[in-house]
């Protein structure tokens, strides 16, 4: 064993001499300078072991998302924008894997956002989730995104919501009963969205003229 780990000493040993060598003689250096210097074949091996292991180690840890959970993903960092106190969420529209608007949760245009006075109505008065929408000065992510997008694309489309409370722990992203009539009508037929466990959930609604 100690005769096994002695040996690989000595060939990474070895691999950074060789290393070190090229290193040396490669500024302002061609690669046939180099190689008259180190030797044909320890250039070739040294560079050939070197290209299999990075694209070993590539190929080990390469975690490619699937489509929806890299929208979710955006969505989510989407949601960084909300002005929102209590809650904030992100959503994304998407037609053929290209996203067609973004939006986020937050005051309407010229209103003073709650992030910047500090202060929260509802919050105020200690309004449960999904009560008293009157009180709130917030545009809903789904909302700003579907003003945002292109009628035409958005037939079709999927919206992808993520949200999360403002101590940073996962908030359901479900739509509200406002929000689902504003989908419906601009005729996108799926709502991808994390509920409050970090659970994907799908909604499919039915498009017609």
């Amino acid at each position: 064993m100690e005769r096994k780990d002695n040996n690989k000493e000595e060939t990474e040993n070895e691999q950074e001499k060789i290393l070190t060598d090229i290193m040396t003689v490669a500024s302002g250096t061609s690669i046939l300078k180099i190689e008259n210097y180190l030797g044909r074949q320890k250039l070739v091996d040294f560079f050939s072991k070197g290209k299999r292991n990075a694209g070993s180690s590539v190929m080990k840890n390469q975690t490619r998302p699937a489509w929806d959970e890299y929208f979710l993903d955006l969505a989510r960092l989407v949601a960084r924008r909300s002005t929102c106190l209590r809650r904030n969420y992100g959503a994304v529209i998407v037609k053929d894997n290209i996203i067609v608007s973004t939006g986020y949760n937050g005051a309407a245009r010229g209103e003073p956002n709650c992030i910047d006075i500090g202060e929260c109505v509802r919050e105020r008065y200690n309004v449960p989730k999904g009560e008293r929408y009157e009180l709130c000065v917030a545009v809903h992510a789904e909302q700003n995104a579907i003003i945002a997008g292109d009628p035409v694309k958005m037939q079709g489309a999927t919206i992808y919501i993520s949200g999360y409370e403002f101590d940073g722990e996962q908030a359901s992203g479900e739509p509200c009963l406002l929000c689902r009539r504003m989908i419906k009508n601009a005729m996108i037929k799926r709502v991808v969205y994390l509920d409050e466990n970090g659970k994907k959930k799908n909604i499919r609604f039915e498009t017609s003229e």
